[in-house]
């Protein structure tokens, strides 16, 4: 089995425990999932002009060429299943999307396993242009211009204008996966899982980019293996490492946990006894689903930037977080508070579960296999 297929293996894996994404509202009811409803997708012939709604990534199975593109319009309440391949005839979106995020009117979506990164129409879903990337991974953006890690141990930049490769790449940590932005400046997380396959240590850094130089400025020093970066728009960047196994795969010897950098000092300020699969800001406050908050359960959880004391929100049945399903992406529309949780059992295709902030109904619907981004249009 080659490198890359291995890695990609241990991933998911690793997705069983924590998988990544995004944010929902601190002071929020209980809601309870039994008074859901359940539309079916639906997947025209034609094509779908999107409105104002939200695209859902789905990133399908390793190895099968059924990654897609779901969206729901909040007009009609109708979700398309496959807006990629309604809009684009004759086109599959490929092996392995792993990340999407718009700028401008510009929507990208990294496809790791077919080495390409999609540019989009926003307004249409339409395909405008793939730039070739070997496996790529995580994206953020920085006046004008598209940072994307990749398992080649660099960010390669992508001009959103000319939507053309900026030089030969950044080079950085090892594995590098998650990327973000803070102030002026963009931090990568090198989590060295390759280094581990090949039977040497995890990587333990944080890479910090210059977006004008285009260079790596320095490295921070972190513990073992950190996957995951999250800014909080203040200044500050949460970091998140994932579970470290024993040789034979039978035992947890370091469990996930999340540790804060203060970008003034690009150092490590604080350091959480807990990880987290999932976390994002609003406010004043954190939401994030952690599996090891409490043993043995995976729980939603808010948190104030303050105290830094968590909370437990029960808004999600521990059935919807827990064995045979579970969270994959979590996501709040800043217009309007709603709540935008998916979940998957990794062979079927996922649900995803709406939960109204002001009238507190629950709807759910049927889309992809392994649905992990929310994008809001």
């Amino acid at each position: 089995m080659q490198t890359k297929n291995k890695y990609l293996l241990i991933i998911t894996y690793m997705n069983i425990n924590l998988k990544q994404s995004l944010i929902a509202t601190v002071g929020i009811a209980v809601i309870f999932l039994s008074s859901c409803s359940k539309d079916k997708p639906i997947t025209p012939e034609e094509p779908v002009v999107p409105a104002k709604g939200v695209y859902i990534l789905n990133e399908g199975s390793m190895g099968s060429d059924n990654s897609s593109l779901s969206y729901l319009d909040f007009g009609t309440n109708k979700i398309t299943a496959n807006i990629f391949a309604a809009n684009n005839k004759d086109q599959t979106l490929g092996a392995g999307a792993l990340d999407m995020d718009v700028y401008g009117n510009l929507l990208f979506i990294t496809v790791t396993e077919s080495d390409k990164v999609e540019i989009l129409d926003a307004s249409t879903a339409k395909a405008i242009k793939k730039v070739d990337i070997t496996q790529p991974r995580y994206i953020a953006f920085h006046s004008g211009k598209a940072f994307i890690t990749t398992y080649e141990n660099k960010v390669v930049v992508i001009d959103t204008l000319t939507k053309t490769v900026v030089g030969n790449g950044i080079p950085v940590g090892n594995t590098p996966e998650h990327i973000v932005v803070s102030g002026n400046k963009l931090y990568v997380a090198n989590s060295g899982a390759h280094d581990f396959m090949a039977g040497e240590a995890y990587e333990s850094t944080v890479s910090v980019i210059d977006p004008v130089t285009l260079k790596e400025e320095s490295k921070i020093k972190v513990d073992d293996n950190v996957y995951q970066l999250f800014a909080d728009g203040k200044g500050n960047i949460y970091g998140n490492t994932v579970d470290i196994y024993n040789g034979d795969w039978s035992a947890i010897i370091n469990p996930s946990h999340l540790f804060r950098i203060n970008t003034s000092t690009n150092k490590v300020d604080k350091t959480f006894a807990f990880g987290v699969s999932h976390m994002a800001f609003y406010q004043d406050g954190a939401i994030f689903i952690s599996n090891n908050y409490e043993e043995d359960n995976t729980d939603l959880y808010a948190m104030s930037l303050s105290s830094l004391e968590p909370k437990k929100l029960d808004i999600i049945n521990a059935k919807d977080l827990n064995y045979p399903n579970y969270p994959y992406a979590l996501s709040v529309n800043p217009e309007n508070g709603d709540i935008w949780y998916a979940n998957s059992d990794y062979s079927n295709p996922g649900t995803v579960f709406h939960y109204n902030n002001i009238s507190k109904d629950v709807k759910n619907y049927t889309v992809g296999l392994n649905p992990s981004v929310f994008v809001f249009k």
